[in-house]
């Protein structure tokens, strides 16, 4: 602790620390005394003979006990500066990199994080968050260039000083932004699909910032290549800056894949960007269907072809008479097959019902069920089981669901006979991008019931181009029911449009039968890149009430120099989600990782002792160079955001301790020369 002596405008007088009151009170008068004497003694002896020598004399006493003061007590300098730290990443510009170099303030200092740019003086950082303990008092960070990732900024910020003990954000941040460079940014895609869905890729292409607005009318054509696994050209679209596109294709074989976009010039074909789309696309899932309808019908014929292809076991009874039904099994054991006179009861069976993952009818089929039937049928739809309806005029005019009361009524949605609702349209998937004044070719459309949905109960899973709903969804219990204005889509697989039928069905199936995975990743997040050393994040739905870390393992595997590497991971029980498990690490090589979930503890073992693991995903780690526009975009988004949520640039109040050598130096001058004086008066 010190005490406050005095204050001359800047300037404040202190005494040494840990000395007390008393201390300094003798000190000061043992100092006082010493002065005044030493005066007086001056004055009598040359005040009457010599007064000039004696005033130059008393002045030269006083200032030597000023100096003296000046070594025994601190001086204290105040002033008001801000201490910045300049961060230079990459993407700065030479004629900033000039003004820094030229740059000789005290109070600024320069690191950078690229140790390409060439900047004398310049300290390299190999992580932002070194920049706080590079330099702990800072006040301002001011970034030049590309900036800094939303990661990066949290990493930066949470290694702050904490002052007085607390954490705060009290680091003022501006941004000088680099020129945008030309090339595809805002991209988004689905990075793990199933064999038969689409992958849509979606993105905006960007342009440097510095093009002459007054000649906007001239604008650059771009041409966009949507190049396959094998190199060839998929897809392609002529494009304008600011303008967005839309890509899809429907891989045909499962694997890990990448799919490259190539934006050239139209005018020089000159390549300004070229990036890899990783997909990694899985087989579906093989399910147990269930078919029953009240008479036989193309569209359940094709559609049974279709799914055993796919190796789902299909099992279909129709009513073929009045009190006889045909039954055909495909991929499973034959049952009972041919011509059969009872009701087919065991269909509707509780254990026939739970074997089965969904069950398509046909409306007038769902009408003609006893209520012990439909009882049944609503107990499987809540125990998991999908159900998907045909709807037809039968359904429509039936009172199915106004009579006597059941135990498990099913929810689902309600329709209405409307002839003019007969139409042949297009189908358009939810969440997918639509293109404008895109206009349906006749082989794309699809012949909808005079039938209309009476209410808003339920999901759209599709639309017509005029938003009138086709097929809709109600979730009951752990299942749900659907039911499609649809009857005739195997129009489109007779027509030859084979990818477009499947991933219909594909589709609807997966948005309507049992969920059978249990446990599984979480899917990838569409528009974030995982790159080399950033932190990779990833989750796991538990369906297993019994799960136990000791009892199940996650795992990283990977391919380093031609070597498989195993990595164990943590998973942490997420406290708002208790049957999610995330993990997270940070990838030291690109290229396909493999996440999985093993009962077991040791890799070694997960390889040996188990044919499939609980559950796998393949994950894309891009390295640092890739995707360049679209990384620069995402940094310039997250330091604009950074700057404008922190606190003003303020100045702060600085202290400085004056050197006490200038006390020391005018100690020994007066000292010296009153030495002189005393010699030669």
């Amino acid at each position: 602790m010190s005490w406050h002596v005095a204050q001359i405008g800047a300037y404040s007088l202190t005494t040494p620390q840990n000395m007390s009151l008393g201390q300094c009170t003798v000190l000061g008068i043992l100092l006082l005394g010493a002065w005044l004497f030493s005066n007086l003694l001056i004055y009598r002896r040359l005040f009457k003979p010599r007064r000039y020598i004696c005033a130059l004399l008393l002045s030269l006493n006083t200032l030597a006990f000023m100096a003296f003061l000046g070594t025994v007590l601190d001086t204290r300098y105040s002033h008001t500066h801000t201490k910045q730290a300049i961060l230079v990443t990459s993407g700065v510009s030479q004629e900033k990199l000039a003004a820094l170099g030229k740059d000789k303030s005290g109070y600024n200092t320069v690191f950078t994080l690229d140790n390409n740019i060439d900047l004398s003086g310049a300290t390299y950082l190999a992580s932002p968050s070194l920049l706080v303990h590079a330099m702990p008092d800072v006040d301002t960070i001011s970034v030049l260039g590309d900036g800094l990732s939303s990661e990066q900024w949290r990493t930066l910020l949470a290694t702050q000083a904490h002052r007085d003990g607390v954490y705060t954000n009290s680091i003022a941040v501006t941004f000088s932004p680099s020129i945008k460079s030309t090339g595809l940014v805002d991209m988004r895609w689905n990075r793990q699909i199933t064999l038969g869905e689409q992958l849509d890729i979606t993105g905006i292409v960007q342009a440097p910032t510095t093009v002459d607005k007054a000649n906007s009318h001239d604008t650059t054509q771009y041409l966009l290549q949507l190049q396959t696994p094998s190199g060839s050209v998929e897809q392609e679209e002529h494009l304008v800056a600011g303008q967005s596109f839309h890509l899809s294709t429907q891989p045909k074989s499962a694997g890990q894949w990448l799919y490259t976009l190539k934006l050239l010039t139209l005018s020089s074909q000159q390549v300004l960007e070229q990036s890899q789309l990783a997909v990694s696309i899985e087989q579906p899932p093989t399910l147990r269907v269930a078919i029953w309808q009240s008479a036989p019908s193309f569209e359940t014929k094709h559609l049974k072809d279709w799914a055993s292809k796919t190796g789902s076991q299909i099992k279909v009874v129709t009513q073929i008479s009045q009190q006889a039904y045909l039954r055909q099994t495909i991929n499973q054991a034959p049952l009972a097959t041919g011509s059969v006179a009872p009701k087919g009861k065991q269909f509707f069976s509780p254990q026939a019902l739970n074997d089965s993952d969904i069950l398509l009818m046909d409306g007038r089929g769902l009408v003609q069920l006893s209520v012990d039937e439909r009882d049944r049928l609503g107990e499987a739809v809540e125990s998991g089981m999908g159900l998907l309806v045909f709807a037809d005029n039968d359904l429509a005019d039936s009172n199915l669901f106004n009579g006597a009361p059941q135990k498990k009524k099913l929810n689902m949605p309600r329709v209405q006979v409307d002839k003019q609702a007969e139409d042949e349209l297009a189908i358009i998937y939810p969440q997918r991008p639509v293109t404008k004044n895109a206009k349906a070719m006749p082989s794309q459309l699809l012949a909808v019931s005079p039938l209309r949905f009476s209410n808003e109960q339920g999901d759209v899973l599709l639309n017509a181009p005029n938003q009138r709903p086709l097929v809709k969804r109600v979730h009951q219990g752990l299942g749900q029911v659907a039911m499609t204005l649809i009857p005739r889509s195997y129009v489109w697989k007779i027509n030859d449009n084979q990818q477009a039928y499947g991933r219909l069905w594909h589709y609807l199936f997966k948005q309507i039968a049992r969920n059978t995975q249990h446990t599984y990743w979480q899917p990838e997040k569409q528009d974030q890149l995982t790159l080399l050393h950033a932190q990779l994040n990833a989750c796991l739905t538990l369906g297993n009430d019994k799960f136990t870390v000791s009892r199940y393992q996650a795992f990283s595997q990977y391919m380093d120099n031609q070597l498989r590497i195993e990595q164990p991971l943590v998973l942490n029980q997420q406290p708002e989600q208790p049957i999610w498990w995330c993990t997270h690490y940070w990838p030291q090589t690109s290229g396909w990782h493999r996440l999985y979930l093993a009962n077991t503890t040791t890799a070694n073992q997960a390889e040996t002792s188990l044919n499939k693991p609980a559950a796998s995903q393949y994950r894309y780690v891009y390295s640092p160079d890739t995707w360049p526009s679209w990384q620069q975009s995402n940094k310039h988004a997250a330091s604009k955001e950074m700057a404008a949520l922190s606190p003003q640039k303020t100045s702060n109040m600085h202290q400085e301790i004056l050197h006490k050598g200038w006390f020391y130096g005018l100690l020994l001058l007066m000292l010296t020369l009153l030495w002189l004086a005393r010699r030669l008066l």
